[in-house]
This record gives structure tokens, sequence and C-alpha cells, in this order.
């Protein structure tokens, strides 16, 4: 295969994550029909979609309605003529009746309601919520990608009333009469009310009480941060000088000046606002600036909607405190205390949900904690704060928490690296007790099991589905039906139907695999010895279409993951990591001519706390390097064709465990692509603070960084950079000033309009640098790249991204 059928094959590869997609079904997500045991869900087929109903006690399946009437009574409604596999509907606007069947759905700009028995359908007019009433994202804060829809108002639970945001502050308005009135008046934009810092949450930071009577929110102050400047050397305005706008800045880490957040509990009917009595919560300790302090997880009204518990996390994440706010007066008493030395592991991804949950109906708190060196479950009362009983124990992992029933003092979890003889990442189903701790394998095996639970997934909303994350669950309300979907990398997915006790009662849908190319490589998961020689660490290889075991390939390592972050895929296609992407951006790299081998080192979550806290406070110890030297090492003697004399590095982000690979170990690295060159100096507080050990200014700067071991490098070296980010690019130009002092070649691009991402011209000038410098072949000239960041991401932020 030459090597522009090889691009060409690589960007087939990559484009079959967007619509028209390659593998079809690899993932099912159920939308549950409340009252019922029946789910309806979005099938892809090779001319299109179809829309299912199943009934899980039945463990049956059908069309959910008519598709070629519903086509046909459409087309002559719009005036656009609709196929039955070809219907405008888009899952997170839709909902589906039973008993009788009924549809309702948005197309052509219009809400319409379609009734199968009456064989009609109607436009729905509704008086819907006016500009004023809907919040629009702030365009100067956060990253476009933050901007993606309008906060709607939420409802009280009695549904007399509405609150809203307007300029910053929150409105309420009487349902009944329409009546608005301003709750808060002093927000601005340095002082903003019921939202997250980066607007990545499209949910307004409002919490009712039970009683509909107060309000949880919380106040974001951001008036110690100083903008950042926004470089446009090139205005994508057309205009010609260029510009130097500012907008609003991150928290460095080690600064004083941060943001923060004040708990605020507003009064319905006297309008009373009242500030908890606490210091204000700074935003680090929320671990991620995507989840707000309400909607986030961190805050619960109790049962009688007199207090509201709240988990005050210390900067930095080594203390943590649950506490009570009371209602009336503010009044905050701390109920336990936990420290630790490192920092808590509240959620083993970036990407997920905090495990622990309250129980306000029964005064408990399930909390998470790997204070024995494995991440497990305690049920606390929160009346005493005492530890009522340890639900979980062993050296394993609990995952996730999927569902709770409180009434059958029940949980639905995964665990992983219980069986010994299997990947430890690997997931499973199982039920256990509450009170008794008493634990029953559901699913299990040598299998990744994925389970889309709305507490579990976020990434589910960077889909190419049109799927909502807030309206699909894997579970059952009533937690007796799971809908899971089982793979690893080298086997299709296949998603399947298991009732509570563990029975699989249907198989839902296996995925298409049609649209793969007959030469496809599966790739392969792999075990190997660290560099200690004693721990397992495990990965997987990718192999070039049309492999022949007779030849000699390159190494191309994919590093992505980090301390708080696994990106390693161990599910097909989009179950892994991202939806999917990490998957198949590298296969796509090895459609190239590369074996690439993606390896989960040392100082990596998802193992013990011993395994993740390797070398804490070392940028080098997060995927130890010498382990993945060590391992890749293995795999060559395993496998031949591996050339160990050709070894390179790549990964979609820049992280300071590339540059020290290629700097430290220059006789086994030869060619290197590092992309937006991260640097804890320079980092999100909430990010470097926390996973990198550095509490303080002085402390982050007393570390060593690529820079200083610049005079080491010796091979082929790409930097690409882009300057318009709302992080600066200072890391990765401290380190081309070092390697120019030291006399060292190396390549950089430097972008003006690239942000903190990449592009489909990034990409193809990866893949040249790759293949010339590392394959030792000519890249194909001018070859035009289809997809990448801009194309996968750039249609849900309605902008090009490069």
């Amino acid at each position: 295969m030459d090597i522009q059928n090889r691009y060409e094959k690589a960007q087939e590869i990559l484009q079959g994550m967007i619509p028209g997609r390659t593998v079809l079904n690899d993932a099912i997500f159920a939308h549950w029909i409340e009252g019922t045991s029946c789910f309806w869900y979005m099938k892809e087929t090779q001319g299109g979609r179809e829309y299912w109903l199943a009934d899980a006690a039945a463990a049956s399946k059908r069309l959910a309605f008519d598709h070629e009437l519903l086509a046909s009574l459409l087309s002559d409604a719009t005036g656009e003529a609709f196929g039955p596999e070809k219907l405008p509907l888009k899952a997170e606007s839709m909902t589906v009746a039973i008993d009788p069947c009924e549809v309702h759905f948005e197309a052509a700009g219009k809400s319409w309601r379609y009734c199968e028995a009456a064989g009609t359908l109607e436009e729905i007019v509704e008086e819907g919520d006016s500009e004023e009433n809907v919040d629009k994202p702030d365009t100067a804060v956060g990253p476009p990608m933050a901007r993606w829809g309008n906060v709607k108002p939420l409802p009280s639970p009695d549904g007399a009333y509405e609150v809203f945001r307007r300029n910053h502050n929150l409105w309420l308005r009487e349902v009944a009469t329409g009546q608005e009135r301003a709750l808060t008046k002093d927000g601005d934009a340095k002082h903003r009310y019921g939202t997250d810092l980066m607007g990545f949450s499209n949910d307004l930071e409002v919490s009712w009480s039970g009683d509909s009577k107060k309000i949880l929110t919380s106040r974001l102050d951001t008036s110690a941060i100083k903008p950042a400047p926004l470089p446009l050397y090139v205005p994508t305005d057309g205009s010609l000088a260029p510009r130097f706008d500012s907008i609003e800045g991150i928290a460095m880490s080690g600064a004083d000046d941060v943001d923060y957040v004040t708990p605020v509990i507003i009064d319905v009917a006297t309008g009373a606002v009242i500030e908890a009595d606490c210091a204000p919560l700074t935003l680090p300790l929320i671990g991620e600036p995507s989840l707000g302090l309400v909607c986030g997880g961190f805050t619960s009204w109790s049962k009688d909607s007199q207090s509201i518990y709240l988990v005050d996390f210390a900067r930095g994440l080594k203390t943590a405190k649950v506490c009570r706010i009371d209602a009336e007066t503010g009044a905050v008493s701390v109920i336990f205390e936990e420290k630790s030395d490192t920092f808590f592991k509240i959620r083993h991804s970036t990407l997920d949900w905090p495990i622990y949950q309250f129980f306000p109906e029964t005064e408990e708190l399930l909390w998470y904690s790997d204070r024995t060196g494995w991440g497990h479950l305690y049920l606390y009362d929160l009346k005493t704060g005492k530890l009522k009983n340890t639900v979980t124990t062993g050296d394993w992992l609990v995952r996730d928490i999927l569902h709770v029933d409180l009434k059958r003092r029940e949980l639905l979890i995964q665990t992983g690296g219980r069986d010994p003889e299997i990947n430890p990442y690997y997931r499973d189903i199982c039920k256990v007790d509450l009170d008794s701790g008493e634990l029953s394998l559901l699913a299990g095996g040598n299998f990744e099991y994925c389970v889309y639970d709305p507490r579990v997934l976020v990434v589910v909303e960077f889909a190419p589905l049109g799927i909502d994350r807030k309206k699909v669950s894997g579970v059952s309300p009533d937690g007796n039906y799971i809908v899971t979907t089982r793979s690893r990398v080298d086997i299709p997915p296949v998603t399947v139907v298991i009732d509570r006790d563990g029975n699989e009662i249907m198989d839902l849908e296996e995925a298409d695999l049609s649209g793969l190319n007959p030469d496809w490589e599966w790739p392969e998961p792999v075990r190997m010895i660290a560099a200690d020689g004693t721990t397992d660490i495990y990965g997987v290889i990718y192999r070039p279409p049309g492999f022949s075991a007779d030849e000699q390939y390159p190494i191309l390592e994919y590093n992505s993951t980090q301390r708080c972050f696994s990106t390693t895929p161990q599910g097909s296609f989009f179950n892994s990591p991202q939806a999917g992407l990490d998957y198949v951006i590298c296969a796509a790299l090895a459609a190239l001519g590369f074996v690439v081998v993606a390896i989960e080192g040392r100082g990596l979550p998802l193992r013990s706390s011993e395994f993740n806290e390797h070398k804490y406070g070392d940028l080098a110890g997060a995927n130890e390097y010498e382990d993945r030297v060590a391992g890749m090492r293995q795999l060559a003697e395993r496998y031949p064709y591996m050339d160990l004399d050709r070894v390179g590095i790549t990964g979609i982000e820049g992280l300071p465990n590339t540059c020290f690979a290629l700097f430290k170990h220059p006789e086994f690295y030869k060619v290197g692509v590092v992309l937006h060159h991260y640097d804890p100096r320079f980092s999100l507080a909430a990010l470097a603070e926390t996973y990198d050990g550095a509490l303080d200014y002085e402390q982050l700067c007393s570390q060593k960084y690529p820079e200083d071991f610049a005079d080491d490098f010796e091979g082929k070296l790409l930097f690409i950079i882009g300057l318009s980010g709302s992080t600066p690019p200072v890391g990765a130009f401290r380190t081309v000033e070092a390697l120019q002092k030291a006399f060292k070649s190396f390549d950089m691009l430097v972008l003006p309009n690239l942000r903190y991402c990449f592009s489909s011209y990034t990409m193809k000038r990866e893949w040249d640098y790759l293949v010339e410098h590392l394959g030792g072949e000519v890249p194909p000239a001018d070859f035009k790249l289809s997809t990448g960041r801009d194309l996968i991401y750039g249609y849900l932020e309605g902008e090009d991204l490069d």
C-alpha cells in the first residue's frame, strides 16, 4: 500500500466517528418510559436511523412507531420529503409514550405531536420562554466548547414557580400569573449567580428545597482574576490590523488571586438572601471548573428542607469536610472530616461525577475514600457524623455507582480488579447490600462493561449522536434492569439487557461492522511488567491494515494519559474514553504504517492508590516513562516485527511526560510531536495543585521541567503551538528557548488562531512529520485532511476551531 492510500485509510478511520459512521450501534442509549419496564432507543442503519421500543420485562423489542406513516405525515406538513429512515428526529428533543403511542419531537423549526392510533401529526404551539427568561451564555467567558446552548428556567417541585438567570442574577417567575421579580440584585460579570466558572454545563446552578420554599445557589466571584491576553494576529473578522483583546483569565497554580464560590440560600417568600457562614470555597477544591457547586453533587438538601449538606474540599484536595448549613441562618457545622497525604480521589477521571452520594431520605452519606489504599464505599450517619459500616472492602476498586435502592438497601456498582486473572481496568457490574456489604456479581468476565448512566458518563454530550446525557440511563428507574454494552478493544460491542439478579434476558443490538474495511486490524490488549520488575502494567497495540508479521514496523507510542485521566481504550470504538476518540486516533495513526502502542505506566488512575500516587509531586512520575520503555522492550521481544531502532511518541495533548521521555531517553525515542506542551506553572490551579502536588508557586517552580534537560535531546521534535488559547504557551516557549540555547535542532509550527485543541491541519502536519522522520517515507504532497477535531467537535460549537 503506497503512502497516499495509507493517508486515505487513516482519514477514513477518523471519519468513522461522525455522522455516516463506519461502525454502527457500538453503543445503545436507553430512554426509559416512566411507570413501565420499557425504553426506546435509536438504532443506526445503513440507510439512516430507526427508533425501537424494548420491553425489558417481556424481553421483546419492536419499532417504536410507524416510521413510514410519520415520514409521510411530516413530509405533507412541511413540504419537505422525508424517508422512514431519514426522519429529522433528534433524541435530545424527543419523548415517546406508549399505550397509546405518541411521539413529541422537533423538526423543521417547529414542535410536533404524532399520535399513531389516530394517524395524526399536529404542530404544538407553546408559549416558550422569552429571550429575557432564557439566559444566553456569556461569550466573553470560557472556551467556545462551553457555549453550547441556553440555560433554561428550573421549576419548583410544586410547579408554582420557575427560577431563571438574567444578567448574572437570579429571577423568579410565578407560573400562574407570569409575574417576575429579582431574587438577587448584586450580580455582575465578576459576581455571577447560578453558574459554574467555565460555562461547561447548560444546567442552572440552582437547587430547590423539597418544600419549594427555598433555593440553594452559588455566587461565583472572579473579581480577583486578572484578564488574560488574547492576541489576534490574524483577526477572524477579516480586518488587517492585529488586535490584542482580553478574556477572563483562569486561576493559575499557586496564585493568591483565585476565583471562589459562596453557597447562597434564598427564601422565596421573603426574598431574604442568606450566605453560608463559611470561608469562600475555591474552585480548585471542586477538582475541575466544569462542575459547579450545586449541579456537581457537592450539596444536597435535607429531607425536611431545614438544612443543606455540603462537601467542602480544601484547595489541593487534601482535606475534605462534610458540613451542614442551616437554611435559616447560614450557620455551618462540620459533620466529619477526613485528610489525605496526597489528594482525595473523589472520582477516577476528570470527566466523571464525584462517586459519593447523599441520601437525605435516610440522613446518610455514601462516602468514597481510598483510605485503605483502594477506593471503597463507606456509609455515614449524617446526624452524628459516625461511620455506620464499611460497604465494600478488598484489594480492588469501586469504579462507579450506577443505582441506589434505599428500600431494598442495595446498590448497583461497577468494580475493577477484583479478579487477578482479568485486566484490572475492565469494569464489571455488581449488586451490593448497603448494610451487610454482601456483594453479588451480575456481569463480569474478561470484558469491559459500559453502562451509560447520567451520573457516570459525561462524554455522551461530546458524541455525534444527538444524545442528551440527562435523558438516558443504563439502569431502569426501579433498578430492575440494566442496559450494558460488552466489549474489549479486540472484539465487537454487543449491548444486552440484564436483570438485577444477573440474568441476561435479551440481546439488544450487536454493532454493525459491515462498514469496516476487510483489512481492518483489531487492536490487541497486552500485559507487561513495569520497570520495577514486579508491577503488572497494561496497554493496547494497534497494527496497520494489511499487517504482515514478516515485515519490520516503526513503533509509535501514543501518550495522552494524566494522573487524573486515563485515555487508554479498554472497550472498542465508542466504548472507550472520550466517546472512542483515542481508539480511532490510534487506529488512524497505525494506518500510516506504524505499530501504535498505548501503555498505562505507574502514576495513573484506575488502580491502587500506590499505583496512582507513584512519584506524586514529580511531573515525570505520572505515567512513568521508565515503565513504558520497559513495556515496549518486552513487546518487541514478544513481537519481532516491532523495530526498537525506530520509536516515536505523540498524543493529542503535549504532556510534560512526553518531553521527559524524549529528553531523558534519547537512545530510545527518536522522534516526537508535542501539541500544546502542558506546563503546570501556567495551568489551572484545580489541576496542577491537586495532581502535581504544588500548593504554592515556589514549590511549583522547584520541580524539574523538560527545559532542564534540553542538553540531553538528540532526536527529531516538532512543537505545535497555538497562540489564541486562554492558557498561554509559555511552557512550550521556555522549552524552545532551552533547546535554542543548547544549540539543538528542532521544528516548530506556530498557528495564530489555534486554540488549545487540535485541528485537521495540525493532525496532518503531525502525520507528515512522523511519516517522514520515523517511517522514513515522503508524505503525500498537499494532502488535505478532511477531518480532525474541528470536524469531530466543531459541528457542536458552530465554528471552525482552526
